[in-house]
């Protein structure tokens, strides 16, 4: 179970390093409750350049244990992010437990700056966004999650116009 209070820090210094990188507004975690359970819903992701940045939040070494025995993280091919990293509290994870093609992310630095502890930061790497990072990258996934995000989109902003139209005077 996730404590709020660092989560909510997690999360912060996860959206803090996409925006860095210009992977644009990443989406956030508020999709997780339209999203069918058996797909992945990630807690952050972003895109820049065709590529996508998937960052997994986990608090302990309890709840990364648990991450790994995903469908998605047994087959990878059924996950997210071209990019994937998890982010962690300083000294939760040791680099030697992170699985191939993953990176590790602590907070670090002032604010909500983060550190990469090891993995691949796809700005500095020479891609051509054609053909993709990871050969198990799931494409349908990311496409499927990012349109039931503009759904959700259009339908709250429906609801705010609707809210607003109902308060104008006649």
């Amino acid at each position: 179970m996730k404590t709020l209070p660092l989560y909510i820090h997690l999360m912060k210094v996860g959206a803090t390093w996409l925006e860095d990188a210009k992977f644009a507004d990443p989406l956030l975690w508020s999709l997780k409750e339209i999203i069918p359970k058996p797909w992945e819903t990630p807690e952050l992701i972003g895109w820049n350049r065709g590529l996508s940045r998937l960052i997994q939040v986990v608090q302990t070494l309890d709840e990364f244990r648990d991450d790994l025995s995903k469908p998605w993280r047994l087959n990878p091919r059924r996950g997210m992010g071209m990019f994937r990293y998890y982010l962690a509290p300083a000294g939760v994870l040791d680099v030697r437990v992170i699985p191939e093609g993953w990176g590790l992310l602590e907070p670090g630095g002032e604010g909500f700056r983060a550190r990469l502890v090891t993995g691949d930061d796809p700005l500095s790497l020479d891609l051509d966004p054609a053909f993709g990072h990871m050969s198990s990258y799931n494409y349908f996934e990311e496409n499927r999650w990012l349109a039931n995000a503009l759904i959700e989109e259009q339908n709250a902003n429906k609801k705010r116009s609707t809210q607003i139209n109902a308060e104008l005077p006649l």
